[in-house]
């Protein structure tokens, strides 16, 4: 009997440490349990910027506006004034790569109503077209008038009165001086080319849209030659 005493004595240690190896630990308060990780996900360098629909104020989307050069011309008070130089060229807008629209000789009267820089914008009273010179090439006084002022003697001889030139006669020499201005060979339909061949549509006049020479009886006005008997 003490045997049996003893020995229950001594499996009682063993019994106790084989029951609390098979309980699992259990996690002491005041600590918290171990989270698990996750792996963290970045977005793509490219990838577009997500937009809060929650936010109140919407994004702000802004559109290029088209750019558009103002006009630097100027207006000026009209005045009358001179074209100084030979064949100096009626341009359809402010520049030398502007399209030539006619071409006039020294002491053309026109009238300046603009100014671009080096270049004036004028109407031509014979003609009454508008277009541009350059300003270099207009002066204030008329060139021949400039010249005889320049050499007038001291004893100036009687002004000769000359006769009053007859509509017809303006009409030729208006039509003469416009086709002689025309830098090419077929200013109207009845010019010959330099083949000698009849221009007909292939002229300037019947083609429009540029130079616009004066051909026909039909395309002189009367502004044009009351203009013209002023200017003599």
């Amino acid at each position: 009997m003490r045997k049996r005493y003893i020995a229950g004595l001594l499996l009682l240690p063993a019994l106790y440490f084989l029951n609390h190896e098979k309980k699992e630990p259990t996690p002491v308060s005041g600590f918290a349990s171990e989270r698990r990780l996750e792996p963290r996900i970045e977005p793509p360098k490219n990838a577009p910027e997500r937009v809060n629909l929650e936010s109140k104020t919407a994004p702000n989307f802004t559109t290029p506006s088209s750019t558009s050069s103002p006009s630097s011309e100027k207006s000026t008070s009209p005045r009358r004034m001179f074209v100084r130089g030979s064949s100096v060229a009626l341009r359809n807008g402010p520049g030398k790569n502007s399209p030539i629209l006619d071409r006039y000789d020294s002491g053309r009267e026109i009238e300046t109503f603009g100014v671009d820089g080096e270049w004036t914008r004028v109407r031509d009273l014979l003609t009454q077209r508008e277009g541009w010179i350059s300003s270099a090439l207009l002066s204030g006084l008329k060139p021949d008038t400039l010249k005889k002022e320049e050499t007038k003697p001291d004893h100036a001889p009687p002004l000769k009165i000359l006769p009053l030139l007859s509509d017809s006669l303006i009409i030729q020499r208006l039509i003469a001086g416009s086709i002689a201005n025309y830098p090419g060979s077929c200013p109207c339909p009845e010019s010959r080319d330099r083949a000698g061949r009849r221009c007909g549509n292939r002229s300037a006049w019947a083609r429009g849209g540029g130079y616009a020479p004066l051909c026909y009886a039909n395309d002189i006005t009367p502004a044009m030659i009351t203009a013209f008997r002023s200017q003599q």
